[in-house]
């Protein structure tokens, strides 16, 4: 836990110096694009209105002169002729002032873009721009991940101990699964409940409360049950092969058809136990209480 808190604050610490490193970059980026460029997109925006006031000026200088010889042509004879040639010749003047000023504008723009190119390529700003954008976005996802996988792992955690709380089962269901775990028995009081086909074979169930559990058709071989109280229970046909009864309180137990042998029982009590049909091959009775017991 400590490891990852460790490493969640180091990817945290990495996730921020990207994206700091990242603001340099995209405020350069910023710069040329936002005030260099237009500083220099102004610089030709004055040169084209300088230059269009200039044609302007020009036409307007040149229609006045004409305008001057052809009110001086009127005095004369033939003046018809005269400005009728006058008005060509400045028609021809005019529409080549303003050619001119067109072919003007296309190498002012041409111009102009080619300076941009030119200004971006030697200052890196379209590099700079995504290197910038990608270092922020970058260092944003590792900072939110390490507060997503951390929030996720809380998260997990709950869930999973409301699913442990929630799937804690009963003592009931959990005699019934197929093999029990020990230490959850241990001084365990498991009076009344149902074992009925359980394996607790090999399982030390010593100190456990086992009085009137039904333990019919269960494998309790090489089961520890030593000093356990087993008074009125139910063993029928209980598998018992091995099993360590000694000093076991079995007053009133049902132990019909079941298999006891080799099972050591010295110094059991076994009053008014009821061994019908009980396997008894091998079995330890020694210093064993049988008074009233039904033996057939």
């Amino acid at each position: 836990m400590i490891y990852k808190k460790h490493l969640d604050s180091s990817m945290r610490i990495v996730g921020i110096l990207l994206m700091v490193i990242g603001i340099p970059f995209l405020g350069w980026f910023g710069y040329v694009e936002l005030y260099f460029l237009n500083e220099v997109e102004s610089d030709f925006e004055e040169q084209r209105v300088k230059s269009e006031q200039n044609i302007r000026r020009k036409i307007q200088e040149t229609k006045y002169k004409f305008d001057t010889m052809k009110a001086n042509v009127k005095k004369g004879k033939k003046y018809k002729k005269t400005i009728k040639n006058l008005d060509a010749q400045l028609n021809d003047l005019i529409i080549g002032l303003k050619l001119n000023y067109k072919n003007q504008e296309e190498a002012r723009k041409e111009l102009l873009s080619t300076s941009i190119v030119t200004i971006r390529n030697e200052n890196f700003t379209v590099e700079s721009g995504i290197m910038g954008v990608l270092l922020i976005i970058i260092g944003g996802l590792v900072v939110g991940a390490t507060f997503i996988v951390g929030k996720d792992i809380i998260v997990a955690k709950e869930e999973l101990a409301e699913t442990n709380n929630n799937d804690e089962p009963s003592i009931e269901e959990d005699l019934n699964t197929p093999k029990l775990i020990e230490a959850k028995l241990l001084k365990a009081n498991l009076n009344d409940a149902n074992l009925s086909e359980s394996d607790l074979s090999g399982t030390n169930l010593v100190g456990v409360n086992l009085s009137n559990v039904n333990f019919s058709g269960a494998n309790l071989s090489g089961t520890n049950l030593s000093k356990v109280d087993l008074t009125g229970s139910n063993l029928t046909k209980a598998d018992l092969t091995g099993a360590k009864l000694v000093d076991a309180n079995l007053t009133g137990a049902d132990l019909t058809e079941a298999d006891l042998s080799r099972a050591n029982l010295s110094g059991a009590n076994l009053s008014g136990t009821n061994l019908t049909k009980a396997n008894l091959t091998g079995v330890n009775l020694r210093n064993s209480y049988l008074e009233d017991n039904l033996m057939t």
